[in-house]
């Protein structure tokens, strides 16, 4: 039960993620590359330091989702 919780949950926040990207490809870049908070994410992830649902449980990571199209 707790791995489906938490593969539910890494499930969901990487399809926010797709969401996002496919709504707004350069917009997600630019937020991923151009701002501190996008690149030390990207880098705490690709470190395999965080998971993308640790990552969106930050606010401006959710906001930032809910702008690109991402409920």
């Amino acid at each position: 039960e707790d791995i489906e919780a938490g593969l539910g949950e890494e499930m969901d926040a990487g399809r926010r993620a797709l969401q996002a990207y496919t709504r707004h490809p350069q917009a997600f870049y630019r937020a991923l590359s151009r701002t501190p908070l996008g690149w030390k994410s990207f880098v705490r992830l690709a470190r395999g330091e965080t998971t993308l649902a640790r990552a969106a449980r930050h606010r401006t990571v959710r906001t930032t989702l809910s702008l690109l199209g991402a409920p």
